[in-house]
């Protein structure tokens, strides 16, 4: 990890020297060029999907930490389509806390989040389909603390804990 950012750090001291230095490795290295790939797609794709199975524990893990970025961009871009704030459907006094991203949450306005995530799963397929409606316009979908979103769940009877 270190030698990684010395590394990074070197080649923001020195552009011009790193510059010519990756022009150089490219033409040294023609396998790597976009031409080379589009030539030889089939032969590297083999290759890639050996090298997945070989090394499966590795992959998984490198899938995951993609997948778990990906997620975190797909929300942040949910919460800055929604205006980035509680929506406070009870107009009542909020502390400053209640806007912040890690207490926010997704909240279907008319109910039917739990039908929803039936369909599309918990995973980045949901996230991308809410972003997806939100993006066409749909008004089905606010942003809340996770204290509202418990109120309103309470008072519309939205889950069947709540039932008297």
């Amino acid at each position: 990890m270190e030698k990684k950012k010395r590394d990074k750090n070197w080649r923001l001291e020195h552009p011009n020297y790193a510059k010519e230095k990756s022009k150089q490795w490219r033409i040294n290295h023609p396998e790597w060029s976009k031409d080379y790939y589009q030539n030889h797609r089939e032969e590297i794709k083999t290759q890639s999907k050996k090298w997945q199975a070989n090394n499966h524990e590795r992959w998984t893990k490198i899938r995951a930490k993609a997948n778990k970025k990906y997620k975190i961009k797909l929300k942040n871009e949910i919460h800055q389509s929604l205006g980035g704030k509680c929506a406070n459907p009870f107009n009542l006094p909020h502390p400053d806390w209640c806007n912040d991203s890690e207490v926010l949450q997704i909240d279907h306005v008319h109910g039917g989040g739990t039908k929803e995530r039936s369909i599309y799963g918990r995973d980045l397929n949901y996230y991308r389909h809410i972003l997806q409606q939100i993006k066409f316009g749909s008004k089905d979908y606010q942003l809340l603390c996770a204290n509202c979103n418990f109120k309103k769940r309470y008072k519309n009877h939205e889950d069947n804990k709540f039932v008297v």
